[in-house]
């Protein structure tokens, strides 16, 4: 279950392009679009170990996270979801081919879709980039 998004209320449901606010697949690609988008951001800093290298993320609880980030992750992942349902949709025929887990029996996706990332996927998140040490060429 996604942190950020829940496709479930009409407010975050309707910041989905709106030819997909009705799919049925939707929340299963918004909660992986959701991990995907953190995962884009996140660094090792152990063995099993990550931190999500975003200014005022909440590593310990994230739902306690900046507001203004909380509000632009959500954004983020309306936009992901909705480029990638809205691919899904393209062609049936490239969904067997073009989906990560394919369930042929059921006829669903898992949500999990190899597909490019829709152009500046990430333009609400770049206030939020946090600052690394700059790299020095020797």
């Amino acid at each position: 279950m996604a942190i950020f998004f829940d496709a479930d209320l009409a407010n975050d449901a309707n910041m989905l392009h709106h030819t997909v606010r009705n799919h049925g697949e939707m929340s299963r690609v918004v909660d992986r679009a959701e991990i995907d988008i953190l995962n884009r951001f996140s660094i090792r800093i152990g063995v099993n170990s990550y931190r999500v290298e975003l200014e005022g993320y909440n590593d310990a609880t994230p739902a306690n996270s900046n507001a203004l980030l909380m509000a632009a992750i959500k954004r983020s992942v309306a936009d992901v979801a909705s480029y990638r349902l809205r691919y899904l949709d393209r062609d049936s025929s490239l969904q067997k081919e073009r989906l990560g887990d394919y369930e042929a029996d059921r006829g669903t996706a898992s949500g999990t879709l190899n597909v490019s990332w829709p152009e500046s996927w990430d333009k609400e998140l770049t206030g939020f980039y946090s600052e690394r040490a700059p790299l020095f060429h020797v």
